[in-house]
């Protein structure tokens, strides 16, 4: 009873923080980061999923595109108040149009609990033929 209403006001429950090797990549590299996710503090954490979207949006329209995604479901359980890393890679594509904006979303899916997401600016680099 006591866990429920302190979790409703996010006391003890999990975080997550989701961290990018780097920002700026050329096409073809891989894009490399981890999710740190620290457990409840008054029962076990289950990740249920995590994804990473590499998305191309277009300043003038507001449309999005998604050119690359990777989806995993998992059966990791974070004991309480215990810290796990999760490593991830996406591949960045070859072939990319100059002229959008780039941003790679990442998002969690714990049991019983809102799912995390956020939203980070990259910058690609261009190979010159």
């Amino acid at each position: 009873m006591i866990s429920e209403y302190v979790s409703r006001i996010n006391i003890g429950t999990p975080k997550v923080k989701i961290v990018l090797e780097k920002t700026t990549l050329f096409q073809g590299e891989m894009l490399e980061g981890s999710f740190h996710i620290v457990g409840s503090f008054f029962t076990k954490t289950k990740v249920k999923r995590y994804d990473i979207e590499l998305i191309a949006r277009d300043l003038d329209t507001g449309k999005e595109q998604i050119y690359n995604e990777r989806v995993v479901y998992s059966t990791l359980f974070c004991k309480r108040s215990e810290q796990s890393t999760i490593p991830f890679c996406l591949k960045i594509p070859k072939d990319l149009p100059i002229y959008l904006h780039y941003l790679v979303r990442a998002r969690v899916a714990l049991e019983n609990v809102e799912k995390f997401e956020e939203e980070f600016p990259i910058t690609l680099k261009y190979n010159m033929r």
